[in-house]
């Protein structure tokens, strides 16, 4: 694919990471990594390890098999498997988790790109540079499932760096969205997140507990 013929790709894997993004933000507020919602907390060493420094919690046990088992659909929807295309999901999995995280701080006006940094975030303990270090891990591993189905693709007889070119080129189209989104819709993202909370209706929705 070329350049342009990758955007219709980020576009729909970027709105899928602000739909997430969005859920994450309405159900945490300003309380991020499920810090006061209703689920469980472990501080796993070897979870820790994975996910830098971060506890396991069950709404998060739950969130991160969400994607990469919607990325997984088409298979059950016609598309024939095989270890190239099962590479190139796992490549758009990994690229996907941070754009969804990061896209929390963005649209989230408790936070915003202005405290995106270290010792204003908690559960980000491992930073280098501007970014958290599970950021690279992530994309770094996108490029490496990208570059074994290329390799697994010239194997067979294709083109070892369509694969690849595709996922970098897919990468930065995602960060010119996240880019676009960040400068020019966040601060109404803001507004009209404050806004929906000025008037509250649950008093109509005939709400009431079976304690």
């Amino acid at each position: 694919m070329l350049m342009v013929e990758m955007l219709p790709r980020a576009l729909f894997i970027f709105v899928l990471a602000f739909i997430f993004a969005g859920l994450e933000v309405e159900v945490e507020g300003k309380y991020g990594w499920s810090e006061k919602i209703p689920t469980w907390y472990r501080c796993n060493k070897f979870y820790g390890w994975l996910m830098a420094g971060k506890p396991l919690t069950g709404y998060h046990s739950y969130m991160f098999l969400l994607p990469i088992t919607m990325f997984h659909i088409p298979f059950f929807l016609g598309l024939s498997w095989s270890l190239v295309k099962e590479l190139e999901i796992l490549a758009v999995s990994w690229s996907f988790s941070p754009l969804w995280d990061f896209l929390w701080f963005v649209i989230n006006p408790y936070y915003g790109v202005d405290n995106f940094k270290p010792g204003k975030i908690w559960w980000h303990k491992q930073w280098l540079g501007q970014l958290p270090k599970d950021y690279y891990w992530g994309w770094g591993l996108s490029i490496l499932f990208a570059v074994l189905s290329g390799a697994v693709s010239f194997f067979g007889g294709s083109d070892f760096t369509t694969v690849v070119f595709n996922q970098c080129a897919l990468l930065i189209w995602l960060i010119g969205l996240t880019m676009i989104v960040a400068f020019f819709l966040a601060p109404s993202y803001h507004r009209w997140y404050f806004r929906m909370r000025e008037v509250d209706e649950r008093g109509k929705a005939g709400i009431y507990h079976s304690d």
